[in-house]
């Protein structure tokens, strides 16, 4: 009975064995087992590191369905015949297909924009400024996360004078 929970713990624990044979004799399992190594290549992973517009594009052009159906621009034109209107593009906008896509290109603008200031108001570089470390480091940059449009007009200077700036004000707290 030991001998059937000791094999029972070697399979469930994932030890490496392989079976050479199995014998029954009055009413009993004997099962020798051999210790084998598998030995495996050794591999090297590398990731590129892509930036925050490249992964939008991909994106649009992964989903550029959405981005069609989300489209609600030049749905009426007018001609020097008369008036058009783009009949998909008028189903899209008033669809819940279209308000999904709609929504969809939203997020997907929004973890841009998002993905776009974190490459340059990053942990290294508040880091560097402040030199806060842990929780207070974490605290500090939800706090006094910048917006978008401000990061796009803003230089590097001005980054770090704004870090500078917000260290100050919560120091002074």
């Amino acid at each position: 009975m030991l001998r059937d929970k000791r094999l029972l713990l070697c399979i469930l624990f994932g030890l490496v064995h392989s079976l050479c044979f199995a014998q029954n004799v009055d009413d009993e399992v004997t099962l020798n087992l051999s210790d084998t190594t598998v030995t495996l290549k050794s591999v090297t992973i590398t990731a590129e590191r892509i930036s925050p517009l490249e992964r939008y594009q991909a994106n649009k052009e992964a989903y550029k369905s959405i981005f069609w159906k989300g489209d609600r621009e030049d749905m009426i034109q007018v001609a020097p015949l008369g008036v058009a209107v783009n009949i998909n593009k008028l189903f899209s906008a008033l669809s819940n297909e279209g308000k999904d896509a709609r929504r969809l290109q939203k997020m997907l603008e929004s973890e841009y924009e998002m993905e776009e200031v974190d490459s340059f108001f990053n942990k290294p570089l508040v880091k560097e400024v402040t030199g806060l470390d842990g929780n207070e480091l974490n605290d500090f940059m939800l706090k006094y996360r910048p917006d978008y449009d401000w990061i796009k007009s803003a230089s590097h200077y001005d980054l770090i004078l704004y870090i500078k700036e917000k260290f100050k004000e919560l120091s002074d707290l």
